[in-house]
């Protein structure tokens, strides 16, 4: 899939950001869809702001062309995909924050799989964001919001990309299942988690049950799993179960037992789902 498919597989978020770029929003979220999607939203939010076509990106023009190829002096690449986003590099941006830029209208700081800074980066950042309105634009992108500090959130605009549900399925499909068996009949979760539990693992459960979560409050047809939310769910539940996912991944980004965070979760969903029930 090439870089317009993908945009425009994601219309409704181009449509928000080149309604955003004449005021832009000084921090963006993007989570959701994949890591890739991810770090290209992240690059034409940057375009948005930097390239002097009116109307929009028009991503041919040599701003737009050294933004998508990381040439562009004014914006920086803070990249946790390989490793930890540690404080060393948070402190750049406090050096370079009170620069002008440039050559573009804004800087723009972009966080490749931002989950990964570390606990004092993430501290340091959030001061930077606390301070007044300027030139400088910040994006953070992570499969979900929960894996970022809630006062980070807080200040920022949190944009969902389309998840990769049919590869979450493939992957995880068995032990949803295990887990919504529980949900209806009360037992078997202890069973399901004899085994050794990784971080890893849990995470992508919760990241594929939050897809899930978004798919049963959708008006599209629901089949199997998604049935079974579907005819449980209420705008309340719904609050209180995204809620408890976001806290799963703060409890692993802390260390928490993976199989502790993963009994927790199912305990408590299932005590939701049962709430009101006639």
């Amino acid at each position: 899939m090439d870089f317009k498919e993908q945009l425009g597989k994601n219309s409704r978020i181009v449509f928000i950001l080149n309604k955003m770029k004449k005021s832009p929003q000084r921090v963006i979220v993007f989570e959701g869809g994949l890591k890739e999607e991810r770090a290209l939203f992240g690059k034409y939010w940057a375009c948005c702001v930097n390239c002097f076509n009116d109307k929009g990106p028009c991503l041919e023009c040599r701003t737009c062309d050294d933004i998508l190829n990381l040439r562009f002096p004014d914006v920086f690449l803070f990249d946790g995909d390989e490793s930890s986003i540690g404080i060393e590099l948070v402190r750049d941006i406090i050096r370079e924050k009170n620069i002008p830029p440039r050559e573009g209208k804004y800087k723009v700081f972009l966080f490749y799989e931002a989950q990964n800074l570390t606990l004092n980066a993430a501290n340091s950042l959030l001061k930077i964001l606390e301070e007044p309105k300027d030139r400088n634009l910040f994006v953070l992108m992570v499969p979900q919001k929960g894996n970022l500090l809630p006062t980070i959130v807080s200040r920022s605009v949190v944009l969902t990309l389309k998840w990769q549900r049919t590869q979450i399925e493939k992957d995880l499909s068995d032990v949803i299942s295990h887990l919504v068996r529980f949900w209806e009949t009360g037992s078997g979760l202890f069973k399901l988690s004899e085994k050794k539990m990784e971080i890893k693992e849990v995470e992508q459960i919760i990241i594929g049950l939050q897809a899930m979560l978004v798919d049963a409050v959708s008006d599209e047809q629901h089949h199997g799993n998604l049935n079974f939310f579907k005819k449980n769910l209420t705008s309340q539940k719904v609050w209180q179960i995204s809620f408890f996912l976001e806290q799963g991944l703060f409890m692993l980004k802390s260390n928490v037992s993976p199989r502790m965070v993963f009994e927790w979760l199912g305990l408590n969903i299932y005590k939701i789902l049962k709430m009101n029930q006639t």
